[in-house]
């Protein structure tokens, strides 16, 4: 059992290492090609210029992943409003909604809480029973005289 737990540290430990060299440190967005609205030059403003995040990153409607009107959209199905210094506002493609992310995770912890209160109590019951059978075999076998 102890060498079990220390190998799912020592797994746990390895993923994490692995995790941490193949994620990009920098902090830049990936590049995704044509997610701007008005930009004509072949790359986007927000590589070129300096630029503001006006609208963090949120989900797409259906209509506009449907429409294609916003090419950002139908890339990832997550838009972001960026004013660009000279181009103006764009919207760019971005991965993952921070807030969404921490919703899911954290409903996730939820769930895996309960499951183990769920649990803890149910071999708490069994354990109950299990004490009382084998103390009425012993209770059994002294008044039977062995």
């Amino acid at each position: 059992m102890v060498l079990f737990i220390i190998g799912l540290i020592a797994t746990s430990l390895i993923v994490l290492t692995i995790e941490s060299f193949l994620t990009p440190s920098n902090g830049k967005y990936p590049e995704h090609p044509g997610g701007q609205g008005e930009n004509t030059s072949s790359a986007p403003c927000w590589q070129n210029e300096e630029f503001v995040i006006k609208q963090h990153c949120s989900p797409c409607s259906q209509f506009e992943k449907v429409s294609r009107h916003l090419p950002a959209c139908v890339q990832t199905g997550f838009k972001e409003m960026v004013s660009c210094k000279v181009s103006g506002d764009v919207y760019r493609s971005c991965d993952k909604v921070l807030w969404l992310e921490e919703r899911n995770f954290l409903i996730f912890e939820s769930c895996m809480a309960c499951f183990s209160i769920i649990g803890a109590v149910v071999v708490s019951i069994r354990q109950k029973q299990l004490d009382q059978r084998m103390m009425m075999r012993i209770q059994q076998q002294i008044s039977a005289g062995v």
